[in-house]
């Protein structure tokens, strides 16, 4: 398994995976960067699925009779979520830049707060950037950081009306489709391996930017500009008729894609039992 959340893999990286009898990817992003690259070999793609039994749409009341608000009435306010790791790619100093220009711009709501999810011991000291960018009292998160549980996160996601990120690349998004199966609207970056499988079920700002990854990594990675990423922003707060659409959207796209995991993994076993070749499943 080859996770490929950027492109410029570079060629030296590709040979080290000669060996192999078989590369599977994500998406079909990860294997047409691998070819470029100079892979010769085999390739599959098979993406990530959610258990829908477990993330689930449910009532928003009940999720958010936890969420310690840092002012207000819970039940009242529209949460911006953002989860994943605190490490370089996923810019989360970007998500609260962005939060903040977008807060500043829209009039700062008084309904409006960002909820981070994340580790506490991450690249980037997120609260100082929060109180730099002005947002004190509207920024808040997990105690104890990046510490919930398959039985708590359906809890969080159910408590978000927008989950959004400003990663620069992803091989897949684990935690876009698991707040699309709760029912989440989301909201990113068009690059990496997310579109090749979320299609129109994500609202996508277009990167304008990129950079390449330093220590010789070399790795292309995208990003939109704050201007791009606040319109985007205000369109997704101030259109309910949109965020519903994207959540049904969302909800029919995560229960397609367990269907399809469903079928494979029978189709797996299967293979297994008559003998064959496990990858052989994937064709």
């Amino acid at each position: 398994y080859v996770a490929v959340d950027s492109e410029n893999v570079r060629g030296d990286v590709a040979a080290q995976l000669r060996n192999l009898k078989h590369v599977i990817c994500h998406t079909q992003f990860g294997v047409e960067q691998l070819l470029r690259a100079g892979y010769t070999g085999k390739t599959s793609v098979a993406g990530h699925g959610v258990d829908i039994n477990i993330y689930k749409q449910y009532s928003r009341e009940e999720a958010r009779s936890g969420i310690p608000l840092p002012r207000g009435n819970p039940q009242d306010a529209f949460i911006w979520g953002v989860v994943g790791m605190n490490q370089p790619r996923k810019r989360m100093d970007l998500s609260i830049a962005y939060w903040a220009a977008w807060w500043e711009q829209a009039g700062k709501p008084d309904n409006a707060y960002l909820y981070i999810h994340t580790n506490t011991d991450g690249v980037w000291d997120l609260k100082q950037i929060a109180e730099y960018c002005g947002i004190r009292g509207r920024f808040f998160g997990t105690d104890g950081g990046q510490v919930l549980g398959d039985t708590e996160m359906p809890s969080l996601y159910n408590s978000f009306d927008v989950l959004f990120t400003t990663n620069e690349g992803e091989s897949w998004g684990l935690t876009n489709l698991e707040s699309m199966a709760c029912g989440v609207p989301n909201l990113a970056v068009r690059c990496g391996g997310m579109p090749y499988w979320a299609g129109d079920a994500i609202k996508w700002v277009e990167p304008s930017v990129y950079v390449f990854t330093a220590n010789r990594t070399n790795t292309k990675r995208w990003i939109a500009t704050e201007a791009d990423y606040v319109k985007a922003m205000q369109e997704m707060y101030e259109n309910a008729d949109l965020r519903k659409q994207l959540q049904e959207q969302a909800s029919a796209f995560a229960a397609q894609l367990a269907e399809e995991k469903k079928n494979s993994a029978a189709r797996y076993t299967e293979c297994k039992a008559h003998g064959e070749q496990a990858w052989k499943f994937l064709q």
